[in-house]
């Protein structure tokens, strides 16, 4: 489950901004409400550029070396235990 992605300077976003998704894998859907412009698509779309590798342009006026995006993962601790048993043998 997707948790939360950092990013930086990706679209109207330039600093670093931590944008939760997720924080309880009962809930199944997340829902973002607010104003044109923003950045609720922007969340998505920094989604799909990560996950899907599509090409992305950087905030304007800011370097490609700087910017990043970075989905967060929740994953379960005995479930990465068990992988990390599986992998040692």
């Amino acid at each position: 489950m997707i948790a939360a992605v950092l990013l930086r300077h990706y679209k109207n976003y330039g600093n670093v901004k931590f944008v939760p998704i997720c924080d309880n894998p009962n809930y199944r859907y997340s829902v973002y409400v607010g104003n044109n412009g923003v950045g609720k698509s922007a969340i998505l779309e920094a989604l799909d550029v990560e996950l899907n590798g599509r090409f992305w342009n950087v905030t304007f006026n800011m370097k490609k070396s700087e910017a990043f995006i970075c989905p967060l993962f929740l994953i379960e601790k005995r479930k990465y235990q068990q992988v990390d048993r599986d992998y040692l043998r």
